[in-house]
This record gives structure tokens, sequence and C-alpha cells, in this order.
């Protein structure tokens, strides 16, 4: 009888581990992703991965493709650099944007420490090596296409007066937000910018008073405070196409805040990010 019950007990017990064990076994091999340079193979010795909807391929590995490159790991502050011909890339753990020639590009996620190796987001790293970039979801596949071609230098790039302004009022309007907030306005700003119904300057969307005062900043003169660095950042994100909230995106409100509600009686409700809701 005892026997019996401890046979019972081991076929359960192995029951369960094979159970549980399938499961972990798929989401392993599900990460693994294969990375293609026009066509063939990146070969690194750190696998790159599909983490939370995001991409993510071995920084050495992808940087060495393209041509000779020192990337180097300082580990008190938790940063790499890429130095290459045209190309100086920074990059830290917990910060989500890289810094590639002085330009700012967005990642949704930080970066990944993984065996060792360190391991960034494709989109980004594409966008500061010029390469086009394309995602197969049904092989779980990396396309990278093109010679590659160095991103610009922000001097170069950048707009000063496009900055300023855009800096100044997602400082006016979210100096206390997530940087994510931050981008969010920037995004709204923009968004006006590009649409039929709004000017299309950055200044001109920031003072525009057709059917009244548009932003509150530009009314009680908080607009022209000096931005605060993480407001310039976010301005230069938005200028090198991070976006955070849809193209439709016109509208944010904070409730806490405001006195006039006119914008959530009368435009559809898209997101909230920090205290601000965003409306299209």
């Amino acid at each position: 009888m005892k026997y019996k019950r401890w046979t019972r007990l081991a076929a359960a017990v192995i029951m369960i581990l094979v159970l549980s064990a399938a499961p972990l076994a798929a989401a392993s091999s599900n990460t693994q992703v294969t990375v293609l340079l026009n066509g063939q193979k990146l070969l690194t010795d750190s696998p790159a991965v599909l983490k939370n909807g995001t991409t993510y391929v071995p920084l050495r590995a992808f940087a060495e493709a393209f041509s000779q490159a020192e990337v180097t790991w300082n580990d008190s502050t938790r940063t790499a650099t890429v130095r290459a011909p045209g190309l100086n890339i920074e990059v830290r753990a917990g910060r989500k944007y890289m810094v590639a020639n002085d330009r700012y590009f967005y990642m949704s996620k930080s970066i990944l420490i993984q065996g060792g190796r360190v391991l960034v987001p494709v989109r980004a790293l594409s966008a500061a090596y010029g390469v086009n970039v394309e995602w197969i979801a049904s092989t779980r596949t990396v396309s990278l296409t093109g010679s590659g071609s160095p991103a610009l230098n922000g001097a170069q790039y950048y707009d000063a007066d496009s900055v300023l302004w855009l800096a100044r009022i997602i400082h006016a309007e979210s100096q206390g937000e997530p940087l994510d907030g931050k981008i969010a306005v920037g995004n709204v700003i923009l968004n006006r910018v590009r649409s039929r119904d709004f000017p299309n300057t950055i200044y001109s969307v920031i003072f525009d008073k057709n059917n009244g005062v548009q932003f509150t900043p530009a009314a009680n003169g908080s607009v022209y405070n000096t931005p605060g660095a993480e407001s310039v950042i976010a301005a230069k994100l938005c200028l090198d196409g991070a976006e955070v909230v849809p193209r439709n995106c016109l509208y944010f409100l904070n409730a806490a805040a405001a006195s006039n509600f006119w914008v959530p009686q009368n435009r559809p409700y898209l997101t909230t990010i920090g205290n601000h809701q965003f409306y299209g």
C-alpha cells in the first residue's frame, strides 16, 4: 500500500516537472532571433533576442559587421561606447535612448546585459548606422539591408530654433513628467505641425490662438523659461522620430490642473502617460 502511494506521488511529481518544463523550454527557444545583414546571417558570440516586444542585438557584433570598431564598457557608469570611422555611439543602462554623433535615438527599452555582452535594441542601432530594418515575424528574423551610412552629426541635423521652441514647450508643459511623457507632449506639437487643421511650424503651433489660446505657457510666459536638459533631449528625440503616442494625437490635458474640459468632452481618449491624458 505504501509502495503504491509513493509510486503515485513520484508519478505526479514527474508529470508536474514535465508540464512546467515544456513552456519554459518553448519560451526560451522563442526568444532567440536570427539576424540577417544583406541576406547573410550575422555571426555573433551571443544570440540576438526578442524580449517584451523589443529585438536586441549584440552591440559588438553589430558594430564590427560594418567596419573596424572599438567597443568599450565602463562598469562604474554602466555605459557602452563605440568608436568607428565616422561614428561615435554611447548607450547607458537605464536610459531609453542612444546617442550617436550627438544625435538622439529613442529606445522603447533600455539595453540588456546578457552573459557579459551588451545587447541593444536593433532599431536604434540601425538608425545610427543608416541601415534599413525589417522584422519577419513568421521566422523571428531581423533583416538588415544597406552598406551603412553613419548618422549625420547632430549639429548639422537639428535645426536650432526647432530644438529650442520644442524643448521650451515640453519643459513648460511637462517638466515633472517622465521622459516618455515629455516625448508625448513633443509628439502632439509635431502632430499639429503635420496636420492641415493647425499652423505648420513649431513656433506657430505653440502660439496659435485660433479658437482661443492653445497652450497655457504661451499665455502666461512660462514657455520662455530655460528648458531643462531632459526636455532638450526629449525635443531632439522627437525630431529624430521618437513617437510614444500615435500621429492622430493632437491634444493633451492634465485633469488635476485643468479649468477647461472641452478636450475630454469632445475628443477621443487615447492614453495616459504620467499626469497627462492624451486625445485624438
